[in-house]
């Protein structure tokens, strides 16, 4: 890879969801107009046949890591060998990405680009329709931080890892932007549209359990949080007084402590609908449909 190249790692790892693996990395457009490369960084559990058949198909635009090879315990785990890989590979930025994960616009990397490359620009976090606000855009505040799901950053602006280590599979984009926050590094809040498609399915449902675990780790992390966090994790209740969101009005934002932030009812009230593309829709009817089968199969064979 040619050094003067600069290098966007989109930092993916995929178990148990080979389908919805395949369908991200066909349909995220990786194209720019800027010639800076993009390349995912998959960090895969999958049996010889299936990496074959990945790496087939889509060695020009990802580096596979068997994951079987690796001591990896969680996903988050996961996410920082895909970081390691990609800093020995000159990576200048990473991007925290998933296999459910698309872009709302093809031409986002062109978008993304002219915010990466501001002098100030060292965290970023997309805008998401993540969350209770499905087809409505913005960002999560949840006792204070805003909740980096999904982000992109400078490789020098992270703290040696994409998330923390302390914490298995969940909170550690909560973390990871209150760690960024506490260390004084700038927090920008992109208008570049994620489309999330999260569906029921065997590898989600087997992590669950964590959740209250990984819970009580990040307080440990960071006491001052203690309870504040528990209705809205646990109990998913939008109008927690600790939870409020913050409108994408199509602007580049810098997120401090005393960003004005408003409450659900507002948020919905004042924030536009986005249907989706037809395209992004049938991906998302193949993944509900192809995961509610391999249930019915699990279910079947116990």
């Amino acid at each position: 890879m040619k050094k003067n190249i600069p290098l966007l790692a989109l930092i993916l790892p995929s178990k148990g969801r080979f389908l919805d693996l395949m369908l991200t990395l066909i349909f995220t457009s990786l194209k720019n107009t800027y010639f800076f490369k993009v390349q995912f960084f998959v960090v895969a559990n999958y049996s010889n046949f299936q990496i074959f058949i990945l790496k087939f198909m889509f060695s020009h635009r990802a580096i596979f890591i068997d994951e079987r090879d690796l001591d990896c315990q969680g996903a988050n785990t996961a996410y920082n060998y895909g970081f390691e890989l990609a800093k020995n590979n000159g990576a200048r930025w990473v991007a925290l990405w998933a296999d459910d994960l698309l872009p709302l616009k093809l031409n986002w990397l062109d978008e993304l680009y002219n915010y990466l490359t501001k002098a100030d620009f060292q965290f970023g976090i997309f805008s998401t329709d993540e969350g209770y606000h499905k087809g409505r855009y913005g960002w999560n505040i949840e006792a204070g931080y805003p909740c980096a799901h999904f982000y992109v950053a400078c490789t020098d602006s992270l703290p040696g890892h994409l998330l923390n280590p302390a914490l298995k599979n969940f909170l550690a984009d909560n973390e990871i932007a209150i760690s960024r926050i506490k260390q004084s590094i700038s927090i920008s809040l992109l208008p570049i549209k994620l489309i999330h498609q999260p569906t029921f399915n065997l590898t989600r449902l087997s992590r669950i359990h964590m959740l209250k675990d990984d819970l009580e780790r990040l307080y440990e992390i960071h006491p001052e949080l203690n309870c504040k966090l528990d209705n809205i994790i646990l109990n998913g209740d939008v109008n927690d007084i600790n939870f409020k969101f913050i409108l994408d009005e199509g602007k580049l934002t810098k997120y401090e402590l005393s960003t004005k932030v408003i409450d659900y009812s507002e948020f919905i009230s004042k924030s536009k609908y986005f249907i989706p593309p037809i395209k992004i829709r049938l991906v998302y009817f193949l993944r509900r449909v192809w995961n509610r089968f391999m249930l019915i199969i699990d279910r079947l064979c116990k």
